[in-house]
């Protein structure tokens, strides 16, 4: 809403216009919004330049409006934005928007750290079943190698006797 939708008045309302609604929606029931809208709209200076920004911003809302209208598929829906637009919350719902986005995004980081994380766990447990190995092969080969010199040294004392 608006400043003067705050004060019920028009853009074009007169300084006494503007006064005359503050003082009855004061009398109603005194709000910060009104006034917050009493004092950008009493001084002639921040009035003009409220006018200005809430011209910018209805023309930003017309050209956010024609750059949906011509890109289909983009990153929200034209009845999103006119959900939006009829709610008088378009930064609310683009921040809502981007906040989903967001989530999503975390969302999916967090199950690709997950699965970085089992393959890594899965890595070490295979580069440890592979040392296990190695060194049983190196411990059977030691073994038998042992085996072997111990029969030979038995078949050459068997073979040639020393007595």
């Amino acid at each position: 809403m608006n400043h003067y939708e705050t004060l019920g008045v028009p853009r074009e309302a007169s300084q006494a216009e503007i006064e005359s609604a503050f003082e009855r929606r004061k009398q109603v029931g005194p709000s910060k919004e009104t006034f917050r809208a009493y004092w950008w709209l009493s001084d002639p200076e921040r009035r003009k330049q409220y006018d200005e920004t809430l011209a910018g911003k209805t023309q930003a809302k017309q050209q956010l409006q024609r750059l949906i209208e011509s890109e289909p598929g983009g990153a929200f829906s034209n009845e999103e934005f006119q959900s939006w637009l009829s709610q008088g919350g378009i930064t609310q719902g683009i921040a809502a928007k981007i906040a989903s986005e967001r989530a999503e995004a975390e969302r999916e980081a967090r199950a690709v750290r997950e699965l970085e994380h089992k393959r890594q766990a899965h890595r070490e447990r295979l580069v440890g079943a592979l040392k296990f190995l190695v060194l049983a092969v190196i411990s059977v080969g030691i073994l038998v190698g042992a085996i072997w010199f111990v029969l030979t040294v038995i078949h050459y004392f068997w073979t040639h006797p020393l007595f």
